[in-house]
């Protein structure tokens, strides 16, 4: 929360206002103010009396007040959270806007009501209300003005290390900025992200960014690659993983295929040429000088030279395949390509014979 408006300041839920109205692109910072609201008005015996949440649009004003008007079971409070609640702002529902003002103003101190406001250009270019003249006076004179702004990338990245914290764990700064790219600056991504790593991460108290490369990827671009690596090191269950989570991407199997074929080739060719200057006793920091009749036997395309930055990986990837794990390799590749051609062995089920694909390349030779 950024910004509050209203004729009290400290804590907006000490005391219990009979309004809040909520507005902002934070959605996972409203959803935990409602949360928190929840936690204070109503006793979690008598929720299912005391707390209701309704949509705007779905019921005629005399219904919503009906409902926020009844007296609590068994709470301090009889709460209601209205979602939608920008409906109430266009002019031609001033009147409905008007009457429920009216209403709400007749409520006995056991009424509480959050009314959440969905987002709006114009609201955000500050050109307009939140809810309409009538109720954001109404909220400003009686209750408080809540406003959650789109957090920034720094913020996201303390909010990871407070939700880290709360788990039991310390997260790095690094890692930090890291779960911020993987969701893309979206608050509940993030905590969906950050959820991936804790549970990879097990009993280990400390967070890096290892923990955070192990399982969240940036861009779909990314996965891809991440992907194709996993199979590089034989790690089945991590590349199977992957593949998962390309789909969520690209929803088309053929596209996938294609794709994961090609950078597939890429990479054997690649370990192939690894594996033949480690048998030839060629270090991977003496790739810069290589002997002219040892870069003569290198192919000039996708040529293991072009790979600097990323050459002692690829070494180390190459330490587990020898010819036959790579012979195979390129079998399993060409017959996986044939199946998703309408070949008859294999599946119709692309993905099912990208699986099949990875499981041989990660067990091949």
């Amino acid at each position: 929360m950024n910004k509050r408006t209203g004729g009290h300041s400290g804590d907006p839920l000490d005391p219990i206002r009979p309004i809040y109205l909520i507005h902002g692109d934070d959605d996972l910072a409203v959803q935990q103010f409602i949360d928190e609201l929840r936690k204070r008005t109503a006793d979690e015996s008598f929720v299912e009396f005391d707390w209701q949440e309704v949509d705007a649009s779905a019921l005629t004003v005399s219904a919503l007040l009906a409902g926020i008007g009844q007296l609590p079971f068994g709470s301090p409070y009889r709460t209601t959270v209205i979602r939608g609640a920008e409906v109430f702002k266009p002019k031609g529902r001033s009147d409905d806007a008007d009457a429920l003002v009216a209403g709400l103003a007749k409520l006995g101190p056991a009424a509480c009501v959050a009314m959440v406001v969905g987002p709006s250009e114009e609201r955000v270019r500050g050109k307009a209300s939140v809810a309409g003249p009538g109720l954001d006076a109404y909220a400003e004179e009686r209750g408080v003005i809540l406003r959650f702004a789109a957090p920034s990338a720094a913020d996201l990245a303390d909010r990871a290390v407070e939700l880290a914290r709360a788990e039991g764990f310390q997260l790095s700064a690094d890692a930090a900025e890291r779960l911020v790219q993987a969701a893309h600056g979206d608050p509940r991504g993030l905590r969906n992200e950050l959820a991936k790593v804790l549970s990879y991460a097990g009993e280990g108290k400390r967070l890096t960014l290892a923990h955070v490369d192990a399982v969240c990827s940036v861009d779909p671009e990314d996965v891809m690659f991440r992907l194709v690596d996993a199979i590089g090191h034989r790690l089945a269950h991590r590349a199977l993983t992957l593949l998962r989570e390309v789909c969520r991407y690209e929803t088309k199997p053929h596209a996938v295929a294609g794709r994961m074929l090609a950078l597939v080739n890429r990479q054997l060719k690649l370990l192939w040429q690894c594996r033949s200057l480690i048998e030839q006793g060629v270090r991977s920091r003496d790739l810069q000088t290589l002997p002219p009749h040892i870069a003569a036997e290198l192919p000039t395309e996708a040529s293991v030279l072009s790979m600097a930055f990323k050459i002692r990986d690829l070494y180390t990837m190459a330490q587990k395949w020898d010819a036959n794990a790579l012979a195979a390799g390129y079998d399993a590749l060409a017959a996986c390509d044939v199946a998703n051609k309408g070949g008859d062995e294999g599946s119709q089920d692309v993905l099912v014979n990208l699986e099949v694909l990875i499981v041989r390349l990660c067990a091949a030779g």
